[in-house]
């Protein structure tokens, strides 16, 4: 609707965020401008849903993912690819965090290390054609680096509800970072957030002392 009033001019400009619509805008001929948010594609995995539960198994999924392919190709060149999940400029932005490059080989060493074969992995996804689509491309990456995923659509409200209760092995999702850090760390981390990925070594993480510190009230509100 929104795509359709800006091409017969009922509106001057129009936001839209599907990735289906910029590409009908641009091929009807209408400007298309793109800007930047803190928002992170990510495949969230459940890190207590059977052989997820081990470091190394989760580290050569990681290895497996082509972010500069996804970024360049798929968003044609508008998503910047990132290896951590908070960016440059957060109070929890880690910069010398370790980092998993694209290598498939290294998938393999992982996996043998860790006495897997035969993975599978289920990735849920909210069923917008975008996400789907996203999704596909993740499966065909990790297949390619021998792990079986299969993509499972169902609702956002639907998919969110099932990685939040660990039924789903992992999710495609397009999370915004809330404004606080304090408040991206109760989303993403804590037993009482939406997502709980801290799992059981919370406590010796030191994510709990770290809240506690980025609570203090002389942070401002846009950090």
């Amino acid at each position: 609707a929104l795509l359709a009033a800006a091409q017969s001019g009922e509106v001057d400009a129009a936001l839209v965020r599907e990735l289906s619509t910029k590409r009908q805008a641009e091929a009807s001929g209408l400007k298309v401008a793109t800007y930047t948010t803190n928002g992170v594609e990510s495949l969230t995995l459940r890190n207590t849903r059977g052989q997820l539960g081990d470091p190394r198994v989760r580290q050569a999924l990681a290895h497996a993912v082509d972010r500069e392919g996804v970024g360049n190709g798929f968003f044609e060149g508008d998503c910047i690819p990132s290896d951590r999940l908070f960016p440059e400029g957060s109070p929890l932005y880690a910069p010398g965090a370790t980092v998993y490059p694209y290598d498939p080989a290294r998938t393999a060493e992982l996996l043998q290390q860790a006495g897997v074969t035969g993975l599978t992995l289920d990735i849920y996804t909210n069923g917008t054609a975008a996400g789907v689509e996203l999704a596909e491309i993740l499966q065909y990456q990790l297949g390619e680096a021998g792990v079986r995923a299969t993509v499972v659509q169902r609702t956002g409200p639907e998919s969110q509800t099932a990685f939040a209760d660990g039924e789903a092995d992992s999710r495609q999702q397009v999370p915004v970072m809330p404004p606080h850090p304090v408040q991206a760390l109760d989303l993403w981390f804590m037993p009482e957030g939406k997502w709980k990925l801290a799992g059981p070594e919370l406590e010796s993480s030191g994510l709990g002392a770290l809240r506690q510190q980025l609570s203090d009230p002389s942070l401002s509100e846009d950090r």
